[in-house]
């Protein structure tokens, strides 16, 4: 089955998860990334069981909107993607390493989810660019990346009580080659019991809005 993850400004704290690179040196991290990505395999998902889902903590950063097209119920907007999971494969013990608890590797080095847009407007009217920037590896495993986005997504607009009115525009995202119980996305509360949270944008006062939403 797979999973639809509606989303939009996420409470996303990367403070919580980015660790200190001080003692690091060249040497330290050719020496980290030489022995993590010794034998590494960037298509296998990153968990030791098979059994076991690969957690992604997602958040969109809107940066601009570019267009609202009431006629097609469209939007076109821009931003940055962030996400984070755990790796298994890509630890080491700091303290062999002069206390270096963090690394930035190239993206294209390791796995990475494939990440879609469902309500898509027009089939050349999204594109995800993760990995645009280096991805920040920590001693334990945990992974943070980002990238930038634009998307053109379909949208429910009803402007019938214009200039009062409040517009909801979800964005869908999903993991095209996995399903559910393989890769999970999720807000990075990680709260699996609680209902996917359906963020949505008010372009006409430029605030977000929140409210739980339905797992598909």
């Amino acid at each position: 089955m797979k999973q639809f993850f509606l989303v939009y400004f996420v409470s996303f704290f990367l403070s919580s998860l980015i660790v200190s690179t001080i003692g690091a040196s060249p040497q330290h991290n050719k020496l980290i990334t030489k022995k993590i990505l010794k034998n590494y395999n960037k298509k296998h998902r990153p968990v030791k069981s098979e059994a076991s889902p690969v957690n992604i903590f997602v958040q969109l950063r809107i940066t601009h909107v570019e267009s609202i097209n009431q006629k097609e119920q469209a939007m076109a907007l821009h931003g940055q993607l962030f996400t984070s999971w755990k790796d298994e494969y890509l630890t080491w013990d700091s303290e062999e390493f002069n206390h270096t608890t963090a690394i930035y590797l190239d993206a294209f080095q390791i796995w990475q989810p494939a990440l879609t847009l469902i309500n898509n407007a027009d089939a050349k009217g999204w594109n995800i660019h993760l990995g645009s920037t280096p991805a920040l590896v920590s001693s334990s495993g945990y992974v943070i990346l980002s990238g930038i986005f634009s998307f053109y997504v379909t949208c429910k607009f009803d402007f019938s009580y214009y200039p009062y009115d409040t517009q909801e525009c979800p964005i869908a995202l999903t993991e095209w080659i996995y399903d559910v119980s393989k890769v999970n996305l999720s807000e990075f509360t990680n709260e699996q019991a609680k209902p996917i949270l359906k963020l949505s944008w008010d372009p006409i006062r430029n605030k977000s809005r929140e409210h739980a939403g339905g797992q598909n």
